[in-house]
């Protein structure tokens, strides 16, 4: 049985994220994520600051911790999402995080395995 942690780490994934702007309008944007071991780096194709997050995957729910980055989300902020990898695809459907802009950045999104 593969762990969860397993199907993810050192693994690069892309699609569509619904980024919140400063005057709270959502922009659909292109990222790639690179997941390492036990943190994931988030490119935006349009440029910009990535994001840095630690991760943690448990059954079906991954926790994601900012380390760094240019969204507005302090560092230390965490966003729990459901998510579920069927064959090349990671699903994303439920957020939760005390940052607004991290809450629905990714939900119903579905992201496609990079080799």
């Amino acid at each position: 049985m593969v762990t969860v942690r397993a199907q993810l780490a050192n693994t690069k994934w892309t699609g569509i994220a619904s980024l919140l702007q400063d005057d709270k309008s959502i922009v659909k944007a292109k990222i790639t994520m690179f997941f390492g071991k036990d943190s994931v780096n988030v490119f935006f194709e349009a440029g910009g600051t990535p994001e840095v997050l630690t991760y943690k995957a448990t059954d079906d729910v991954i926790t994601l911790v900012k380390v760094s980055g240019g969204s507005p989300c302090q560092i230390g902020t965490s966003v729990k999402q459901k998510y579920q990898i069927k064959g090349n695809t990671l699903h994303i459907s439920i957020g939760q995080s005390t940052c607004e802009a991290y809450v629905n950045a990714m939900v119903g999104s579905s992201f496609e395995k990079l080799d």
